[in-house]
């Protein structure tokens, strides 16, 4: 079936180029693998892809829909934040001269992540720390937390056991699923990928645009969803590494004098550190064990 709608797809756009489903298809899956302009002409003289002219047009389009399902997201009233790193890229030349080198490209590149918790119940206040009255007690863990600690434990355990010859027995009174009080961070996360930046984070001139595009996002969809009420006191979270969230908290301290609270950044609060790279190592260290 899928060969015959790619025939069907290939007569159709070789009597019109308008009719182009397929072709939009296959451009996307080639261009997501790296393809150059060259491969993207040579496919479509035989009408499988877009041709290169309209690889800008492609990417806008698919930029359009991102926006709008994050509008859609945010009309159920729900929030969410930034994440965003630096992104490296690196442009061979054919035919290296001295006008004519090998390229270095440093962007930005930043996603929407909507919450999978409702969040309303929290207060918007942030603690004082004489109100805490905070003691040892608070930070170590009760008897009902350790116990739930231990019996996920052997759970955990079980499932390594079940693994190895002879225990196999055991697979069938393990459960998939360890209740929590936390039933709703089963759910898939919702990410929006954001156009790239033209920004280098290792400057501070750069990041302050970083942080401009990512006001002038909030300000654009709130008041598109007709949430422009909660701007007063609405406050962003943006997450990154360790240098990101350096870098974009000394762009947003640069611009703690300005009058208004986007000049101000505002609204993009806490910068706070992601361990995403941590866990992209520990996936490296997994596969590499199996």
């Amino acid at each position: 079936m899928a060969t015959i709608a790619t025939v069907y797809g290939m007569i159709l756009h070789s009597r019109n180029n308008k009719l182009s489903a397929i072709q939009q298809l296959f451009s996307t899956v080639v261009l997501a693998y790296g393809a150059d302009n060259r491969l993207l002409t040579k496919l479509n003289t035989v009408h499988l892809t877009l041709t290169e002219h309209s690889k800008p047009n492609l990417i806008k389009s698919y930029g359009k829909e991102s926006e709008e399902r994050v509008l859609h997201a945010l009309l159920t009233g729900n929030y969410g934040k930034f994440n965003g790193d630096n992104l490296d890229i690196r442009v061979q030349t054919n035919d290296i001269r001295m006008s004519t080198k090998d390229r270095d490209y440093h962007f930005f590149a930043s996603n929407f992540v909507m919450d999978r918790i409702n969040l309303d119940n929290l207060s918007k206040v942030d603690p004082k720390a004489k109100d805490l009255n905070l003691t040892v007690h608070n930070f170590i863990p009760s008897n009902v937390e350790y116990q739930q600690y231990t019996d996920s434990l052997k759970f955990l355990l079980a499932r390594e056991l079940i693994q190895c010859p002879g225990f196999s027995w055991m697979q069938s009174i393990i459960p998939d699923h360890i209740p929590h009080n936390h039933e709703d961070m089963k759910k898939k996360s919702e990410v929006f990928v954001l156009p790239v930046s033209l920004n280098n984070e290792a400057s501070y001139q750069d990041c302050i645009h970083i942080m401009e595009e990512y006001e002038q996002y909030i300000n654009k969809w709130y008041m598109k969803t007709g949430r422009g009420q909660e701007l007063d006191q609405l406050r962003v979270p943006v997450g990154g590494d360790q240098l990101t969230r350096v870098r974009l908290q000394g762009a947003k301290s640069l611009r703690a004098g300005a009058h208004t609270q986007s000049d101000r950044f505002d609204h993009l609060y806490p910068v706070i550190i992601e361990m995403f790279h941590t866990l992209q190592d520990f996936l490296e260290v997994s596969l590499l064990c199996t």
